[in-house]
């Protein structure tokens, strides 16, 4: 055996692997799903619908409740569940934040396991690009109506946990480079035939099965 098996056995000792269907279970309840993949990973198998995507080499600073750089939901307490492509590295991830004190794990098998048990993958070609803070960004109307409601909840549930929102006067908008517009004149995502903002959302993002 290698050292690296055996690091990786150690740190697979010391914890509670979820299978992919346990991680999506995890999640509904609450868990936080991270994304270690790589974009180029990500652009070839999909995205995981209401994970974090973090770059590995910034995990322990962004998860750490007691750090100064730690993400808004890094909250003490919170369960962290990893993903990586195959469930590797996701395992010396999750060990590494279980010696922060995360209450962290990983998943079996990886997003490619996921993704054969036929959970869901959103194709990167119906998001928007992220920004320089890993964020997509979203435009719609100021004024409050049911799809200008419920699809904020939708984004951030399900498709990007740290998406950013810009609201606008009027009816129409230019989008800058990288944004997408919900619920509004020739917008990316609007009423389509019998469909509300809201349901065309769910189609095209790939949720509705």
């Amino acid at each position: 055996m290698s050292e690296v098996d055996r690091v990786l056995e150690a740190a697979r000792a010391s914890l509670t692997r979820f299978t992919p269907q346990q991680a999506h279970d995890a999640a509904k309840g609450g868990a936080l799903l991270v994304d270690t993949r790589t974009a180029a990973q990500r652009a070839r198998q999909g995205e995981l619908p209401g994970a974090l995507v973090i770059d590995r080499t910034v995990l322990e600073w962004r998860l750490d409740p007691t750090c100064p750089h730690r993400i808004p939901e890094a909250l003490p307490g919170t369960r962290v569940v990893v993903l990586c492509r195959q469930g590797y590295s996701s395992s010396l991830a999750a060990a590494s934040l279980r010696s922060l004190g995360v209450d962290a794990t990983d998943v079996i098998g990886g997003v490619e396991a996921w993704a054969a048990a036929g959970l869901p993958l959103v194709a990167p070609d119906r998001l928007p690009p992220r920004d320089a803070q890993g964020r997509t960004v979203w435009v719609t109307r100021a004024r409050p109506k049911v799809d200008r409601i419920a699809c904020p909840w939708l984004i951030r549930r399900f498709i990007d946990p740290k998406a950013g929102f810009k609201f606008i006067d009027g009816k129409s908008y230019a989008p800058e480079p990288g944004e997408l517009r919900f619920d509004m004149a020739d917008a990316e995502f609007t009423h389509e035939g019998d469909r509300c903002s809201f349901e065309t959302l769910v189609f095209r993002a790939g949720l509705d099965g």
